[in-house]
């Protein structure tokens, strides 16, 4: 590949944010993100390839994330091949075609789908918290009133301030 084409890659991330999606940008935009990190992979792997094999593949990748992934954005492009270079969604046997970079494509995309299923803890919000405060000090402060405490806590009422 000549330093000229290595060179204008460079510049994709200028042109395009990593956090920004595919739909905001224009074609050529976008196919430099996608040449820069297709490039990556095969420096990365070691695979020699044709520059006009590379440039189908961009091609390729471009029209087929326009159809089934436009929000994808720059930085999970790279985070997919990252992933796939080094065997994360299952081995490659050096081979990389396009078929092969969708196949990261998806397998970042189940793992993130995967992520949104995770639940974290609810916490209690600020205010029931607050509530709760209230109630403990008005039960510290008048030990009588701790059957009224308990009452509203089971009614979930607020004591008058």
């Amino acid at each position: 590949m000549e330093n000229k084409e290595i060179a204008k890659t460079e510049h994709a991330t200028i042109a395009v944010k990593p956090d920004s999606r595919l739909k905001e940008h224009s074609p050529e935009d976008f196919k430099r993100v996608l040449l820069q990190e297709v490039l990556k992979v095969h420096v990365k792997a070691g695979v020699k390839m044709d520059k006009r094999d590379i440039h189908v593949i961009v091609d390729l990748l471009f029209v087929h994330l326009q159809e089934e992934w436009p929000g994808i954005k720059a930085e999970w492009l790279a985070l997919a091949f990252k992933h796939g270079v080094i065997e994360d969604y299952g081995n490659y046997f050096g081979k990389v075609n396009f078929v092969t970079f969708v196949r990261w494509i998806r397998a970042f995309k189940a793992e993130m789908k995967r992520a949104d299923y995770v639940k974290t803890p609810e916490k209690v919000p600020t205010s029931a918290n607050d509530q709760i405060t209230d109630l403990y000090r008005l039960a510290v402060k008048n030990p009588d009133k701790l059957p009224t405490v308990i009452e509203m806590l089971k009614n979930d009422k607020s004591p008058d301030r």
